[in-house]
């Protein structure tokens, strides 16, 4: 992969471009969650597009509320580095974030408004976020509920496809919920990399957390059949348990050989735990889909090498 250039690179640190296909991820799964497949077309298309907006938009609009905070304890971050503009970065936020609303409305055949509400609520909870709601609970809360809603406007569209008169059931919400739990669990852990807050909350420790995370990361193979489209069969859900653990299992022993990790360790960890987003949600789509329908679960799954790459040259936390 060719090196960016230093100005692309530092809007490419900004926008978080590296978490870009656990966004995509999202979308996607969540369509399967609500249909057992993926109906791509306008409508996909368009709710695909507005949640990179929000998301990226998102993340350079924390990164310019940072930028003096990030100054005096992150100077390499792109704005007090002088990558990107303070002016840039706001302006760049504020294009991304207000995309959506037309991206949704001018779609074609987007008869259910119910998935474009659920996203703006998304980018709205993401603002809040970004300009001050980030105290050590309310700020994990939010960061969960950003990620669960994303995945439910997803899931909200793909019912809406396959059947515009029946809503989902609220079980199929259960792996939305369980994937804002594992958002909410890592933004908890992101927290203790700031020592004044992990020594505040030292009886809550880093490793106990990511132990947590690393649990939590099996939801979609431990959830009730109700929450998929129709019941996973065992040796289907058997072998998704299978996935999942490969990937835990190094998480698991990363948090038993540091119990007291310093805030770069916690760091490393929250890159390791956010490029498992798309696993999770690889694992509900490969459960969703069964198999009549196990690509939209298998594409996703070979976004995660991807992201990996992406995280290397373009670390997200």
């Amino acid at each position: 992969m060719t090196a960016p250039g230093p100005r692309a690179g530092a809007i490419a640190r900004l926008l978080r471009f590296s978490l870009f296909p656990s966004v995509v991820a999202d979308v996607l799964a969540g369509m399967t969650l609500g249909s057992g497949e993926v109906q791509f077309g306008p409508p996909a298309a368009a709710l695909l597009l507005a949640s990179l907006c929000v998301f990226h938009g998102a993340m350079a609009l924390n990164d310019w509320a940072d930028r003096e905070f990030d100054a005096a304890t992150r100077p390499d971050r792109p704005i007090p580095s002088g990558g990107v503009s303070a002016r840039s970065a706001f302006a760049l936020a504020s294009i991304l974030l207000g995309a959506p609303l037309v991206l949704l409305v001018v779609s074609p055949g987007m008869d259910s408004r119910l998935p474009g509400a659920v996203l703006l609520a998304v980018a709205c909870l993401a603002v809040l976020y970004d300009v001050g709601l980030r105290g050590p609970w309310i700020g994990p809360v939010l960061l969960g509920l950003c990620r669960g809603g994303n995945l439910s406007a997803g899931l909200l569209l793909g019912a809406a496809l396959a059947a515009p008169e029946e809503p989902p059931a609220p079980l199929r919400f259960l792996v939305p919920v369980a994937y804002g739990l594992y958002v909410f669990f890592v933004a908890r852990l992101g927290r203790l990399e700031d020592r004044e807050e992990r020594d505040e909350h030292r009886k809550i420790g880093a490793s106990t957390l990511f132990l947590v995370v690393a649990t939590l990361l099996l939801g979609p193979a431990l959830l009730p059949g109700t929450a998929y489209p129709t019941a996973p069969p065992l040796l289907l859900r058997l072998g998704v348990l299978a996935i999942l653990l490969l990937v835990a299992i190094p998480m698991v022993r990363l948090a038993l050989a540091d119990r007291s990790p310093c805030p770069a360790t916690i760091e490393r960890w929250m890159g390791v735990a956010l490029g498992r987003l798309v696993v999770f949600t690889a694992a509900a789509a490969l459960l969703a889909g069964g198999a009549a329908h196990p690509g939209p679960g298998i594409v996703l799954l070979l976004l995660f090498p991807f992201g990996r790459i992406l995280a290397r040259r373009f670390p997200p936390s």
